[in-house]
């Protein structure tokens, strides 16, 4: 060989036969040298006949020295001529090109280790073509990448062995397509039986625009606009749609691909039919996320041979990947349906998925679907994840989450499916100042024991957490709820939590949500029961949008018609709460709340007379709850049961008087027997403190006493009426004593 530096000299000199006798060498029986020419010669003797060789020569061009998906710099040969193709692996510097396995299309050797490395300075897009592919199953060609999206770890992205289906020669449209700034290729043979091996065309493409977000699913190639705003993918066999995201029914050749959404489903090839032998696939998540997630796998279905096959789940987490999850066998008790609980999350940036048969017996493969929630650190280091519920999130697998738009749908898990037993869901929001928030339930359907609750916070409550609302069951007898099923509330604050017990599920809700500022004449709660309340005229007037079941300008009437929902907002100082229904019985399965939610400054003493009460003692139950000090709130009572003697009509000194700001009546029905329901009337009288720490209640009785359940007060007016207690509709109640008071000067 000849260097300038050096000159002519010697490279290797050989002379025998190839092995053990043999004339017919090894295929790999190979000798490298460097220089810039070389010569050969030969020297015979007079001694011997039937002295002969054929040699086979090609060459490479040495490279500067390049960095492979390891971060290692070596020196990398490029080809510069090599038509039989000895030559295997070296550098990729030209932007289209082959990749030949030794020898083709003879066969290549045992043993062999073959690299092919490319480096770029920024992400380019590499499309392989696979025009023939015929390995021995235990040989394989494998594709490892790195990109900064990726971390600083190199992903073994693609791996393939065996036949281009039933045919070495490839059917067209056989091609993956992926993003990198390095790219190493290895194919490996062992030291036995070897195929006609294989034909991979490469391309190498610039990205600058919409391309680099990956929006093309399953090994399809992106082809961007000139000007990078738009994209076409081409889609490889199998697979079709504007993404490439529809399945064909055709058998694809390849498996696995880049995945562009944060939510979706993964499934084994060829599902769902059996999956083939000899297949190694991998989904990788390419969408750019900045910020950690919150992984969520759902496994759907899974059965994958426990003696020979498996998945794996690799996170990204702080640069580096690491192993989540190896997963083989069937879902559970020899049933590849598995139960909606078998969930599995974890941490990270990316995630990818590797499947992996062998060439034994095979399954009848998984579905798995995905999603992802934003993750954050809290100042003590915890890890928190919440959900924007109007993001992305088709297949309905997170469960609870931050409202931060104004409007949106709140939806069980998996709906229309059923929903999980055991699942606990929390949606949270918070605002700034005092919002309307109103509820349109579209959709619901849950077992008996299992409820969707409002809890709420508001200056205009104190600063305790109120349980405003709880529904469970049907909408009323079906699971589509009819129009102007919505309740509306004020709140600050506002927490919904569906639970559910661990037996019997259901398809679960759609409930609708809007949040709307307020300013004027809304904040007075001037809508009763959940009606929603429209400001016009600069917050000055208002309309009320009436429930099903009520009318009336404030929405204060029965229509008769049954409503979905019991309890809501009553007004001050004075008025009446029924049960539902009333005068028939109630309903099953009910969790009613009437809020007092005027806002009062001073402190009442409260008066509460049960007029009839028919509440069934071994299942149901009324509760007064009142705020004594803005902060917390305290229980005054619990009933059940009738009246009196059986009687489901009171006595007229059946009452209760409490102190506080606020109130709220709860009334809780299960799903067994009934009762008449009940009447109760309420009213309020402002009380001050005297010296010794007692309290006075007083009222003007001029003011809105019409049920006349106020008996005695302090006369401020210079003409009115004394009522005794009741008048005219009802007599007084024995053992009354009643006092009104006036002084002069």
């Amino acid at each position: 060989s000849y260097q300038d530096d050096s000159g002519w000299s010697q490279a290797f000199s050989r002379s025998g036969v190839c092995v053990e006798g043999n004339i017919s060498c090894e295929c790999g029986d190979i000798q490298w040298f460097s220089g810039q020419r070389f010569y050969v010669t030969l020297e015979m003797d007079s001694s011997t006949e039937h002295s002969r060789f054929e040699l086979s020569y090609s060459s490479l061009s040495i490279n500067s020295s390049i960095s492979d998906v390891n971060g290692d710099e070596s020196q990398c040969g490029v080809i510069v001529d090599d038509p039989l193709h000895l030559v295997c692996g070296g550098c990729l510097t030209d932007d289209y090109g082959e990749l030949v396995s030794s020898g083709f299309p003879s066969d290549y050797c045992n043993s062999t280790n073959c690299t092919w490395t490319a480096s770029f300075n920024t992400t380019k897009q590499m499309t392989l073509t696979f025009n023939v592919f015929d390995t021995e199953d235990g040989d394989k060609f494998q594709v490892f990448l790195r990109d900064p999206r990726y971390g600083d770890g190199a992903v073994d992205l693609y791996s393939m062995s065996g036949l281009c289906l039933s045919d070495h020669e490839c059917p067209p449209g056989a091609k993956i397509s992926f993003l990198a700034t390095n790219v190493t290729f290895v194919f490996t043979s062992d030291h036995s039986v070897s195929s006609m091996g294989f034909n991979i065309s490469y391309r190498i493409s610039d990205l600058n625009g919409v391309c680099l977000g990956s929006p093309c699913e399953n090994w399809a190639e992106c082809i961007e606009t000139e000007d990078g705003k738009n994209f076409t993918c081409q889609c490889p066999r199998g697979v079709s749609g504007s993404h490439c995201e529809n399945f064909t029914g055709e058998t694809p050749l390849l498996c696995g691909g880049l995945v562009s959404s944060l939510s979706g489903l993964i499934y084994s090839p060829q599902f769902p039919n059996t999956y083939p032998n000899n297949f190694h696939c991998v989904w990788l998540l390419a969408a750019l996320l900045d910020q950690e997630q919150r992984f969520l796998l759902g496994f759907d279905t899974f059965d994958v041979r426990r003696c020979c096959d498996s998945i794996q789940v690799f996170s990204l987490w702080n640069g580096q990947w690491s192993q989540e999850l190896s997963r083989d066998g069937v879902c559970v008790d020899g049933n590849v349906s598995c139960p909606c609980t078998d969930m599995f999350s974890f941490l990270g940036h990316r995630f990818y998925l590797t499947f992996t048969s062998d060439n034994s017996i095979i399954g009848e493969g998984f579905q798995i679907s995905y999603d992802s929630l934003p993750a954050f650190t809290s100042d003590d280091g915890d890890i928190l994840t919440c959900q924007d519920i109007a993001g992305d999130d088709p297949l309905h697998l997170v469960c609870g989450g931050s409202l931060s738009d104004t409007y949106g749908e709140l939806l069980s898990p998996g709906f229309p499916s059923d929903y999980c037993n055991s699942t606990n869901c929390t949606w949270t929001a918070s605002f700034n100042t005092t919002k309307q928030v109103t509820l349109t339930f579209n959709v619901f359907n849950s077992e008996d024991s299992d409820y969707f609750k409002v809890q709420i916070r508001d200056s205009l409550y104190g600063d305790a957490t109120v349980d405003l609302y709880e529904q469970s069951g049907l909408c009323l007898s079906d699971r589509e709820c009819p129009p102007g099923t919505a309740i509306s509330f004020l709140a600050t604050n506002l927490t919904l939590t569906f639970a559910t017990d661990q037996s019997v599920s259901a398809e679960g809700f759609n409930i609708s949500y809007r949040i709307t500022d307020i300013s004027g004449a809304c904040l007075d709660f001037p809508c009763d029961n959940w009606a929603e309340c429209i400001e016009a005229d600069g917050g000055s007037n208002f309309t009320c949008i009436c429930p099903r079941g009520f009318s009336g300008t404030l929405c204060d009437n029965s229509t008769g018609e049954a409503p979905l929902f019991c309890g809501g907002l009553v007004d001050w100082p004075v008025g009446l709460v029924h049960s539902p229904q009333f005068a028939g019985s109630y309903l099953n399965n009910l969790h009613c709340m009437w809020l007092l939610a005027a806002s009062i400054k001073e402190q009442q003493q409260f008066l509460f007379t049960f007029n009839i009460f028919d509440v069934r003692e071994c299942c149901d139950s009324v509760q007064v709850y009142s705020l004594l000090d803005d902060s917390h709130w305290s229980r005054e009572l619990t009933r059940s049961g009738l009246c009196a003697d059986g009687n489901s009509s009171c006595p007229c000194c059946d009452k209760l008087s409490f102190l506080g700001h606020r109130f709220y009546v709860t009334f809780t029905a299960d799903d067994s027997v009934v009762g008449g329901g009940f009447e109760i009337s309420y009213s309020s009288i402002a009380t001050t403190l005297i010296g010794d720490g007692a309290t006075l209640s007083c009222e003007d009785t001029t003011g809105s006493n019409v049920l006349h359940l106020v008996c005695g007060g302090n006369l401020t007016v210079d003409s009115g009426l004394l009522l005794s207690p009741g008048f005219p509709n009802n007599n007084y109640c024995n053992n009354t004593n009643c006092s009104w008071s006036a002084s002069f000067n």
